[in-house]
């Protein structure tokens, strides 16, 4: 393999597999085959418009990415406003003011802004017309309602991205307003409102007042076969192959998260490069686990506030990877009887419930950066991770460190059990 086909080969991989940066192409987007028509059919019906939650990391923002791309193909001729990127500084007026603007843009540009196939609908040009200047300087839901009234002849989507960082609780119940106001008039806009969130009510204030004008859409973990989706598209057209071994493992590791999923096959597949290899192999795995251990630098932090500790003999690593291999419930909490039982599995030894406890206590705590969030009462407490990406990364750093042998990580995931574990390359 010659320098300039390991240069392209690195440049095709960056495209396909996007660890920092959401997909923006359906043809690279992979699985959420229920929450694409969700959202399909609440922006087909006027009045309609969505929340899309759930936790860091599972594909939210690609999803709402990819949705101009879609709609043609579901007979929307919707002009989609690209994402709003909410922040902690946000009020309701700056929100406002930047969409319509964004949504001006979007106008603007129509005579190029095709979307799908070749025959979609394209917005007519109309550079004069300047929504954002229909909004006064302090913005009201009705003052949104009237300038989107203006917006005649098409529909539109506007999606807010981020929308758990909105700190001020009356943009909130404004934006409730807001949604409620559009819905009684029936303006052809659907507002797409999307965050990290385990419910609806983290979300949005006075959510209950607009439930028949909302379509709740929970973004769970993704499937094993939805992540191995992703592998395939992304290796689909390239002159590299992953062994199924490989390709496994990575599913495995990744939790159901797919920021993991592209991750670990764009590290893996450049090791391959590297080595001049066409075929992704095991060592190829391990040296992508050393890197994403040397680059996740936030979420490395996060481990290292948990488990630190002066003593040698510490268990706080262990337990915290026990934490991580022990299956959780649908709603991601698992035992201290649990995590005790998966201890006994990593040190060939029995682990006392009461020492676990002990530990798990400590994780929820600030002194350890709340790795880990607490509900229920005492001796019926269940636990879980507070950020998501945290769980993969336990079991990530503990194979890079070589913690325990990786034959029992694998085995404990169930990585193992897979029939095809000695077969050919996947292509």
């Amino acid at each position: 393999m010659t320098d300039i086909e390991k240069s392209t080969l690195r440049a095709h991989l960056s495209a396909v597999f996007r660890p920092s940066a959401p997909i923006d192409k359906y043809s690279l987007f992979a699985g959420r085959q229920k929450q694409t028509d969700m959202l399909i059919s609440a922006i087909l019906q006027t009045g309609q418009h969505a929340i899309l939650y759930g936790e860091r990391g599972i594909g939210k923002t690609s999803l709402a990415r990819v949705l101009a791309e879609i709609l043609p193909a579901a007979g929307s001729r919707a002009i989609h406003s690209d994402t709003i990127n909410c922040d902690s500084t946000d009020d309701f007026s700056s929100l406002w003011h930047r969409a319509l603007r964004e949504l001006t843009f979007k106008m603007a540009v129509g005579s190029s802004y095709k979307i799908g196939r070749p025959n979609a609908y394209t917005v007519p040009k109309d550079e004069g017309k300047q929504l954002d200047a229909l909004l006064p300087e302090t913005v009201t839901p009705d003052d949104v309602r009237r300038a989107l009234s203006t917006f005649t002849g098409t529909s539109a989507v506007i999606v807010f991205d981020e929308f758990d960082r909105i700190i001020n609780k009356e943009v909130k119940t404004l934006m409730a307003d807001t949604i409620k106001n559009l819905s009684d008039h029936a303006i052809d806009t659907t507002l797409l409102i999307v965050g990290v969130a385990k419910s609806v009510a983290e979300l949005i204030s006075e959510h209950r007042s607009i439930d028949r004008a909302i379509v709740e859409v929970p973004m769970p973990r993704m499937s094993q076969d939805e992540l191995g989706q992703i592998i395939r598209k992304g290796f689909l057209n390239l002159r590299i192959a992953m062994s199924e071994p490989v390709h496994h493992k990575i599913v495995t590791l990744s939790h159901g998260l797919p920021h993991y999923t592209h991750l670990l096959a764009l590290e893996s597949g450049r090791s391959a490069v590297d080595r001049g290899s066409s075929v992704i192999e095991d060592a190829d795995l391990m040296d992508a686990l050393d890197q994403v251990v040397i680059s996740k630098h936030s979420v490395a932090n996060e481990y290292h506030s948990a488990v630190r500790s002066a003593h040698k003999a510490s268990k706080h690593k262990m337990t915290l990877l026990a934490c991580a291999l022990t299956k959780p419930d649908i709603q991601g909490f698992f035992l201290a009887s649990d995590v005790a039982l998966t201890m006994a599995g990593l040190l060939g030894e029995g682990s006392p419930v009461p020492d676990v406890q002990k530990h798990l206590a400590e994780f929820t705590a600030i002194k350890r950066g709340n790795a880990l969030e607490r509900e229920g009462s005492f001796r019926k407490f269940r636990y879980r991770f507070s950020n998501s990406l945290l769980q993969p990364y336990t079991i990530i750093s503990s194979l890079s460190e070589k913690l325990i042998p990786d034959q029992k990580v694998w085995a404990l995931q169930g990585a193992l059990d897979n029939p095809q574990v000695q077969g050919e390359p996947m292509r």
